[in-house]
């Protein structure tokens, strides 16, 4: 995935690339639905698909509640998480890290 988006990446935004799992991070809604599609059309010139199906929106944000709705490139609408676990780890819509502090420490009591 390195080499086929390399055109793409932003150093000044986080993108957490991981074998074939993708976090792209942005401040608005509108920049965010620019570059999954940007980040779509570029995995997709490398010969790799975007499974929908298994794509997740996120909005982190201790404020605002409303969703965000992302198209991918073809219509589909991506669906919204409240939360989802990416590398182990549990990324949640309030964001902080209290349940996922909890989650580990019931785990290795367990």
């Amino acid at each position: 995935m390195d080499v086929f988006t390399e055109e793409i990446r932003n150093e000044e935004l986080w993108e957490l690339l991981y074998a074939d799992d993708l976090v792209i991070t942005d401040e608005n809604e509108e920049d965010l639905r620019r570059r999954a599609g940007e980040w779509q059309e570029s995995l997709e010139r490398g010969g790799l698909k975007v499974n929908v199906n298994k794509t997740e929106v996120l909005l982190s944000n201790r404020e605002d509640r409303d969703r965000i709705v992302i198209h991918e490139r073809r219509g589909s609408v991506i669906k919204h998480a409240e939360n989802f676990k990416y590398l182990g780890s549990t990324l949640r819509q309030e964001g902080g890290c209290e349940a996922e502090v909890d989650s580990r420490i019931k785990a290795a009591c367990g």
